[in-house]
């Protein structure tokens, strides 16, 4: 996997729009502002900037415009690690004024986490910001440009039955991807003929848990989580940690049924362990996900030029 060669930068001012749920896409326990107990933490995250070496990075009041005018649907296959480079960019277009509106299914309390609104008057306990999980969201931007993403697989199996050539890019997270059918999807595509979406292939960050064994490679270890709580120890995030490595078997077993467009990734973006939510709640808190906003919004901002490219002839 190639990833973007730069350097990262922290910014005189904050790289992303939105603050503190303001985006109705938001997570409570993501925004790390929203805690109100360290928001010289959350403040460092939102101002991490990446400078590439060998391209021009747009600005987010050139890139929005274009992408909302782009007018081409995008399905995300993953998990809530994806979901954070999707909410980057719905979350900036709605700031900017170039979102229609978004169709969230929230999880009950009975079916996911949630964690506490803390008087915000716009998060609603057991609903909207509150929760950690959705199964499924749409965002409609006003240019015509259309995102899908779902988490659960009686979903997206659904999605790969009726496929009708309604998608024109697919971003598809490492793992997820490999197990939800996307091998059958593309021999399913071919032989009704169908077009083929653009494929956009991802990793996903890697974790960063100080425990070391599964917690290093990226996997959520119940069991160790459930001791350090025990023993009330405070999990601060390491600050690097290896990338995730690629299954290149994969992309050769999907050959030429369908073909990886591109990569995404950007360089150093795994250095940044202090960017994490652990890192501001503390004790229990959460080494997979970055502060929003955060490190995960530069990587927005990458796919959307990324995607741009493909329809027009700037990079």
């Amino acid at each position: 996997m190639v990833e973007l060669d730069g350097h990262w930068e922290i910014s005189h001012q904050r790289v992303s729009k939105y603050w503190n749920l303001s985006c109705p896409l938001e997570v409570s326990k993501q925004a790390c502002s929203h805690f109100g107990t360290n928001l010289t933490h959350a403040e460092y995250a939102a101002r991490l900037h990446f400078i590439p070496h060998n391209c021009n990075m747009l600005t987010l009041e050139e890139l929005i415009p274009a992408f909302s005018a782009l007018n081409k649907t995008i399905y995300f296959i993953g998990n809530s690690l994806i979901r954070q480079v999707m909410l980057g960019m719905v979350c900036n277009a709605h700031q900017m004024g170039y979102l229609d509106h978004i169709e969230v299914k929230w999880l009950s309390c009975e079916q996911s986490h949630h964690y506490p609104c803390h008087g915000a008057t716009n998060c609603i306990e057991c609903g909207p910001h509150s929760g950690f999980n959705h199964d499924h969201s749409k965002a409609f931007f006003k240019g015509g440009t259309f995102f899908d993403s779902v988490e659960s697989y009686s979903t997206e199996e659904s999605f790969f039955a009726n496929y009708t050539g309604n998608i024109d890019v697919i971003v598809a997270q490492r793992w997820h991807a490999e197990t939800r059918g996307l091998n059958k999807f593309a021999t399913f595509r071919k032989e009704r003929n169908l077009p083929l979406p653009k494929l956009i292939w991802w990793n996903g960050f890697n974790a960063h848990f100080p425990s070391g064994g599964s917690l290093l490679s990226g996997q959520f270890d119940e069991k160790e989580l459930e001791r350090m709580k025990k023993e009330e120890k405070v999990i601060e995030c390491l600050n690097t940690v290896n990338p995730v490595q690629s299954t290149p078997s994969f992309a050769e077993r999907l050959g030429d049924h369908f073909p990886i467009t591109a990569f995404l990734g950007i360089k150093g973006i795994n250095d940044f362990g202090e960017a994490k939510v652990g890192n501001v709640v503390g004790k229990f808190g959460d080494c997979q996900h970055f502060c929003s906003p955060g490190p995960a919004d530069m990587l927005s901002i990458a796919l959307m030029q990324l995607i741009l490219s493909f329809y027009h002839q700037f990079r």
